[in-house]
């Protein structure tokens, strides 16, 4: 009985004390970025309303398609041409 009494008292000292100790403070990490405008943009509205269409899987109207001008067009790249380099796309293997 001794030692079940001792035990008892060993048991609120302990939820005592543990009550006692603060909760870890919660930290709040935080960072900021600043947008910039890039001055080299060009507005597009007929691409912009193409890709809205696209977007959601909407038919595009045929004077969209026109104005947008979407088409595909074969690239060629002169001899020592910088500007256009072969592509790959996928692991190599």
């Amino acid at each position: 009985m001794a030692v079940l009494s001792t035990m008892l008292v060993v048991l609120a000292a302990g939820s005592a004390l543990g009550s006692a100790i603060p909760a870890r403070a919660a930290t709040t990490k935080s960072f900021s970025i600043q947008q910039v405008a890039n001055p080299n943009y060009v507005r597009n509205g007929p691409s912009a309303l193409l890709k809205t269409y696209l977007k959601y899987g909407v038919a595009a109207p045929q004077n969209v398609l026109q104005a947008a001008g979407q088409g595909s067009e074969t690239t060629t790249p002169e001899m020592y041409d910088v500007r256009i380099i072969p592509a790959c796309c996928g692991p190599r293997s």
